[in-house]
């Protein structure tokens, strides 16, 4: 009687026996495969006009789990900032004029560029250029300082400006993302008149940390800090906070500019509280509680 091969058995009405899993090594090449033809659709995609249905596709094709190709963040970000961004105006509307910067405030920006880490980054693409790269978050800096009608000078503004200098981006690029900042994380601190956003924004985190962390809202809550002196600021340095590296600050960036959601900062704000919650209900006076929001 003639042995039948798997194949056979199953055709001529057999068991059919499971196949054998595809190598190592096949998988590799698949999955290699099928992330080169999504970067070709979305090349593809960054060449048309900036449709609706255009915009969408790209979306469903970077809101995946592999996210942003990092070949392609540079024009992924122009894309959005030119088809999404706002102009300076309706980025901090409440600005009505901008702020003289005193000396001793650019002292510290310089020296603060001078000591930004994320500079000298290994994935920075202005590695080797360090001197260059400080030059330009400086100008950028100064620019967004005397333009968005901030009250005074913050080293959040050289943390949040940094990751895009250290995109390549050009400086107007880098201003235009500093702006899609302003307006998806933190118009409440850009715009000093904009007492009522921040407000309201403060009490909507503080609901929501009683509600997911109640220990912890009823320890901020006794320590005498009120949450709309505390919540404008963390927003504001909210990637410096989270983030170890410039590569976690890009991905983050991602999501912002490419989903266009600014309710992704509050909950980002929110996890950051309740992740920090030992730390923070550790603290036993205002100070010391202002001080490991901070950290």
């Amino acid at each position: 009687m003639t042995d039948h091969t798997p194949q056979q058995g199953a055709a001529s009405g057999g068991a059919a026996t499971t196949a054998a899993p595809a190598p190592a090594a096949q998988q590799v090449t698949d999955a290699s495969a099928g992330e080169n033809e999504r970067e070709e659709k979305i090349r593809a995609l960054l060449e048309r006009f900036a449709t609706d249905d255009n915009v969408k596709e790209l979306q469903r094709l970077l809101l995946v789990p592999t996210g942003v190709p990092e070949t392609l963040r540079p024009a992924v970000w122009r894309y959005f900032l030119g088809s999404g961004a706002r102009s300076a105006a309706e980025a901090s509307p409440l600005a009505a004029q901008t702020s003289p910067v005193l000396p001793g405030e650019l002292a510290k920006l310089r020296s603060d560029c001078a000591a930004c880490a994320l500079v000298g980054d290994e994935r920075s693409l202005m590695r080797g250029r360090e001197r260059e790269a400080r030059e330009r978050l400086e100008r950028v800096v100064l620019c967004f300082r005397t333009r968005s009608g901030v009250r005074e000078y913050g080293r959040w503004m050289c943390t949040v400006v940094a990751p895009f200098v250290c995109l390549g981006l050009s400086e107007t690029e880098c201003m235009a993302c500093a702006l899609e900042f302003a307006r998806c994380v933190a118009p409440q601190v850009l715009c000093s008149d904009a007492r009522f956003a921040s407000t309201a924004l403060s009490e909507l985190v503080r609901l929501l940390v009683y509600y997911f962390d109640p220990p912890l809202g009823f320890h901020l809550d006794q320590r005498g800090l009120s949450a709309a002196d505390w919540v404008p600021e963390l927003l504001a340095t909210l990637l410096a906070s989270v983030c170890a590296d410039l590569g976690a600050v890009h991905v983050l960036w991602d999501a912002v500019f490419v989903s266009h959601d600014a309710r992704m900062a509050t909950a980002l704000v929110l996890v950051l509280l309740v992740r920090s919650s030992s730390l923070l209900r550790a603290a036993g006076t205002a100070d010391a509680l202002k001080e490991a929001l901070a950290s």
